[in-house]
């Protein structure tokens, strides 16, 4: 074959490539970028095309279905408050419950609310990466480890009908988290679970449960977490907050930014030391990066009410009282 030829065909065989890549999304050095609902009309039907390295990304929108993980693939929402999965009461036959998420190796799940079924999340003999997540209102657990040792960081786990965190026979890692709001907080059996840095306040039965089992415990608070306006969904912390600066900077699988995509590790008490909240959104801090004492505009660049961009003070507050807006 003549190398014109040769040369031809190396050039189709590239074409052919690259369109078969677009047809499912962009191709990044980390695997295929397959988007929701623009590529697949279903986060399952991404899945199930995703290959490991890839990652799912899901446009904000609510999505009714459960969804089962793939090893090796990345589900990403486009934040907590506007990426919703709503469980849609399917059952899984091994073992016989229902689920919003199943679990999977090697899989991370990022940036959703997770809700509206039996079980938010099942790992069963499985190890996803769990952050940045609120699983809230779920008729039994919001997490149940099954024969699994999952990495559970900087999620809010809330108003769940029995367990925040259920582990049988599992080692999970339970870092930076806020569990509140549930019957129970954790309840652990024949299990070797890691619980540090986590604010465990205003569950039913409040205390960690620990049946044979053979826990770490260290550094958890319990104290409201002043959430901005939980009734409505707003997860995020207010001022004065005790879970602003209160995680560990070396928690596994520590996402580099929050569930609203804003940087992760920010000093929001002002004390000059950079430390990660709990919960799956960060404070901003005194001032955000890149804005002047004046205008204190939040993360995402919205003026708070009463301020337009002269730096006036907030409605109801004087002079003296400027930091002391809320989002």
């Amino acid at each position: 074959m003549s190398p014109k030829l040769i040369a031809s065909a190396l050039v189709c065989l590239l074409l052919t490539f690259t369109l078969s890549a677009m047809a499912v999304g962009a191709v990044s050095s980390s695997g295929t970028i397959i988007n929701v609902p623009k590529d697949y009309p279903t986060i399952q039907a991404a899945i199930d095309a995703a290959s490991a390295g890839d990652t799912v990304l899901v446009a904000p929108g609510t999505y009714y279905e459960s969804i089962q993980m793939k090893s090796g693939v990345t589900i990403k929402g486009s934040g907590a408050d506007v990426t919703i999965i709503h469980g849609d009461g399917s059952w899984f036959k091994y073992p016989d419950w229902a689920y919003t998420v199943l679990g999977a190796n090697d899989s991370t799940i990022t940036g959703f609310t997770i809700t509206g079924s039996i079980y938010g999340i099942i790992c069963y003999n499985s190890s996803p990466t769990i952050t940045n997540n609120v699983i809230t209102c779920n008729r039994w657990h919001g997490i149940f480890n099954a024969q699994s040792s999952p990495t559970i960081t900087n999620n809010v786990i809330t108003g769940n009908g029995s367990r925040g965190i259920w582990s049988r026979n599992s080692s999970p890692t339970i870092t930076n988290n806020i569990i509140t709001g549930n019957v129970y907080s954790i309840f652990n059996y024949n299990s070797s679970p890691t619980i540090t840095y986590n604010d465990i306040w205003g569950n039913g039965f409040n205390s960690i449960s620990n049946y044979r089992t053979s826990p770490i415990i260290a550094n958890n608070i319990s104290a409201d977490p002043l959430f901005v306006d939980p009734a409505n969904g707003d997860y995020r912390l207010q001022t004065g907050s005790p879970s602003i600066d209160a995680g560990t900077n070396d928690a596994p699988g520590l996402p580099e930014t929050d569930s609203d995509g804003n940087p992760r590790i920010v000093d929001g008490d002002g004390d000059g030391v950079a430390i990660v909240d709990m919960g799956a959104f960060e404070y901003p801090g005194a001032v955000p990066p890149g804005w002047s004492e004046g205008r204190k505009t939040g993360w995402n660049g919205n003026m708070p009410p009463g301020l337009d961009k002269q730096d006036k003070t907030p409605q109801g507050f004087d002079q003296g009282r400027k930091e002391g807006w809320q989002r």
